[in-house]
């Protein structure tokens, strides 16, 4: 994959809950602090949702991402009867979302997902039955060939995933502290 400064607009990482998506975007927000970088979630919030996307994606520069409208679409077909895109939006979203932005994908094996859900001491808003549908959900929402998969079940893959996070950014140009060449 081949990134100029001008395309990469910031990173969205998205997984099912008990993915590892936390550990990930604390471990980014410290790297990514030096290149100037915020920290934005992008939760389901009530509303028009392409305008809020749309608006939010056009407006970025040197942003990660705590979800996105993957999530939307995920947990909207999960919770919310689907609501939340029609295909032309849906379509559009996903176009700029890939050509501008770092897609990282976190996953685990299934029995580590139900095992991290059962260690937590605080209520999920997901179920245990829902946790492997809603991450295949993910799978097939993020098939597409520019999404970097992270399988958190290893520590070692963080290591070589924010290497290559970085190594894409030094190829685009993006320099420490939001120093565009």
């Amino acid at each position: 994959m081949i990134y100029s400064s001008n395309q990469i607009k910031g990173i969205i990482v998205e997984g099912c809950d008990c993915s590892g998506k936390t550990t990930l975007i604390k471990t980014l927000k410290v790297v990514l602090c030096e290149f100037g970088w915020d920290v934005m979630d992008l939760g389901h919030k009530e509303g028009n949702q392409f305008d809020r996307y749309m608006h939010t994606y056009a407006q970025a520069d040197g942003v990660l991402f705590d979800r996105a409208h993957f999530s939307e679409i995920v947990y909207g077909d999960a919770w919310r009867q689907g609501k939340h895109f029609n295909s032309w939006e849906r379509n559009f979203l996903d176009q700029f979302a890939f050509e501008k932005f770092i897609v990282i994908f976190t996953q685990v094996p299934s029995e580590t997902l139900k095992k991290r859900y059962q260690e937590r001491s605080f209520k999920q808003i997901i179920s245990l039955d829902e946790l492997e549908k809603i991450q295949t959900k993910f799978a097939e929402t993020l098939s597409h060939p520019k999404t970097i998969t992270y399988d958190s079940s290893c520590i070692e893959n963080l290591t070589i995933l924010i290497n290559n996070v970085l190594e894409i950014l030094k190829n685009a140009g993006i320099k420490k502290n939001n120093v565009k060449p």
